[in-house]
């Protein structure tokens, strides 16, 4: 066996026997250290393949596969086409509640709006003079108005 001083990338060369393992000082010798780290980058420098992923997007959502095997590891499910119409709400009295059919935006173009995440129970403030309000399923949100009726749009996802 021979000892370079760089090592092929083909084969690690293993160190002489004459170089000891060990040095004096109790650490490892630099012949056998670039040895061992000649092994671990042959080796995949403890990156597995498997833990590679790639992303793929169809029509029920997008779906992540094992570079390795090409498995499917798990499907994100998407709701809702973007771009959807929007949607008029006429309200009639005041206060005017409404419960978001599925995830969205509601735009208030004027009143008191406030939300409620536990069916009604608790109200909370979002705005004096409207807004967008993102919601989710089963959101409700509640518009309170003293002079004109306010135009309330549905946006959903």
């Amino acid at each position: 066996m021979t000892n370079s001083s760089a090592a092929s990338p083909a084969a690690p060369t293993i160190p002489q026997v004459l170089n000891p393992l060990i040095d004096a000082s109790g650490i490892v010798s630099p012949p056998w250290y670039r040895f061992f780290v000649s092994l671990l980058n042959k080796t995949g420098a403890g990156v597995s393949t498997p833990s590679l992923v790639y992303l793929t997007s169809g029509n029920s959502g997008i779906t992540a596969f094992s570079a390795g095997t090409n498995k499917s590891i798990g499907t994100i499910e998407t709701t809702g086409t973007p771009g959807q119409p929007a949607i008029s709400t006429d309200p009639k009295i005041s206060p005017f509640e409404y419960t978001a059919p599925d995830s969205g935006t509601l735009v208030v173009e004027s009143g008191q709006v406030e939300i409620s995440r536990d069916a009604g129970t608790t109200w909370l403030i979002a705005g004096l003079s409207g807004g967008a309000i993102p919601l989710r399923v089963a959101d409700q949100v509640r518009v309170t108005w003293f002079n004109s009726v306010p135009k309330i749009t549905w946006l959903p996802n």
